[in-house]
């Protein structure tokens, strides 16, 4: 019985662990441009030409 007790408590801790961090992702910006990193690698870079 004991277990349950311990299992419920460190379920509840790394919850709250995910939620902090999900927290802390949003607020420093982690997620606010979504699309351009996923399309920016379909551009070709320019590549100049050799210098002689």
């Amino acid at each position: 019985m004991l277990m349950y007790f311990v299992l419920t408590a460190m379920g509840f801790i790394l919850f709250a662990i995910c939620i902090v961090g999900l927290i802390w992702s949003i607020r420093s910006g982690q997620m606010d441009d979504l699309e351009s990193p996923a399309v920016r690698m379909l551009h070709d870079d320019t590549i100049p030409p050799p210098s002689k």
